[in-house]
């Protein structure tokens, strides 16, 4: 059972300028994976929502470019996970009175894909992220911007509640009896449709091959896991980092704030990883799953000073390993630990589409 954090009414809790809560010892039985905080409505402070499209994650692979426009603004990150929607919960969504319409096909173009959905929080937050996802704003190239964003405390609210929705405790007996999900997960266990997400890529994908065994399509030998250490945060170069990381790999196949107290024992969290001597319980970074490193592009270094640079006539990022924990390829042990649903796919049932093939950071919205 993973925990959470929320903030206490009576105390003020000192924040990264890039960061999340700097709650000690507050622990609170809440299963809401990749949010830092038990109930947005007891924050004092502004919060709003943000929610980057398909696009972002996968045609151009700019979160970490969109992370460092938020560390401009001067706001803090206390949620984040990458995550899918089902037609229904996506048309839910796009539907609401105010919210920027998508029209039915849009819809359907969007479900096989992951979005990024992340809270914010700090002074104007609101107006700021509204002004970043319009129109009008410089940072996008296409006509029309690629994310959404809440446009009052109101739509804030329904948005939180329904991209930052709770998992069930009781989720894989929950799974198993609606069997709409195919799972796989790192120890070679695999349950839901797995034949018919097989079958249906088959006959969707003319060209590819598949392994016999459902799981092993998914955890393959070019499989990294990696944590955005917290040091990155607290050198407010997060934004940098994973835009390094977005370049340096073909796909991003799972992403996630993850505080270490979800994940204490993981090797990932190592003491040279922060500023301090020890790792405090309230600490947090972004785990991540990637595939297909591009060598000529990223390399992790042990140097330890916590640097970034770039080589080879700027093509290529060097990122001290105190910033960025990556893990051998094809190794299971972190995978398991930081992403508990495995890899989810399913077949659309309106348009047969094949869909995910992720480790999610939430089944809530499926």
């Amino acid at each position: 059972m993973r925990m959470t954090f929320y903030e206490d009414k009576k105390k003020s809790y000192p924040k990264n300028r890039f960061g999340v809560l700097e709650v000690e010892n507050v622990k609170m039985k809440n299963n809401r994976p990749g949010l830092m905080v038990k109930d947005m409505k007891k924050m004092k402070k502004e919060w709003t929502f943000l929610l980057c499209y398909p696009s972002i994650v996968g045609t151009y692979r700019i979160v970490g470019k969109v992370l460092t426009e938020i560390q401009k603004m001067n706001l803090n990150i206390i949620g984040m996970r990458l995550m899918c929607g089902s037609s229904e919960f996506v048309h839910t969504h796009f539907h609401r009175d105010g919210r920027d319409p998508c029209p039915d096909d849009s819809v359907r173009h969007l479900i096989p894909h992951p979005f990024v959905a992340m809270i914010l929080e700090g002074e104007n937050a609101i107006q700021k992220v509204h002004q970043f996802t319009s129109s009008t704003s410089p940072f996008w190239n296409s006509a029309e911007p690629e994310a959404y964003s809440s446009r009052s405390y109101e739509t804030a609210l329904e948005d939180y509640e329904l991209w930052f929705d709770m998992d069930s405790d009781n989720w894989k007996e929950e799974e198993q009896e609606r069997n709409l999900l195919a799972f796989a997960f790192p120890d070679g266990t695999e349950f839901g449709p797995t034949a018919e997400v097989m079958e249906n890529i088959l006959r969707v994908e003319l060209f590819i091959t598949l392994e016999p065994k459902f799981a092993d399509n998914f955890y393959t030998e070019d499989l990294y896991f990696l944590l955005i250490r917290p040091l990155a945060f607290q050198k407010q170069c997060v934004g940098e980092v994973l835009s390094s990381i977005e370049r340096g790999f073909f796909h991003v196949k799972g992403l996630k704030l993850v505080r270490k107290s979800e994940v204490p024992h993981s090797n990932a969290w190592l003491a040279n990883c922060s500023s301090s001597s020890e790792i405090k319980e309230d600490e947090y970074g972004i785990a991540m799953l990637v595939r297909h490193i591009k060598a000529d592009r990223i390399q992790i270094v042990n140097n330890g000073d916590g640097c970034i640079r770039k080589v080879n006539n700027n093509e290529k990022t060097e990122i001290c390993s105190n910033l960025v924990y990556l893990d051998k390829p094809g190794d299971r042990e972190n995978i398991g630990a930081f992403f508990e649903f495995g890899c989810v796919s399913w077949v659309d049932p309106t348009s047969r589409a094949n869909c995910g093939g992720l480790f999610l950071a939430t089944l809530s919205s499926l």
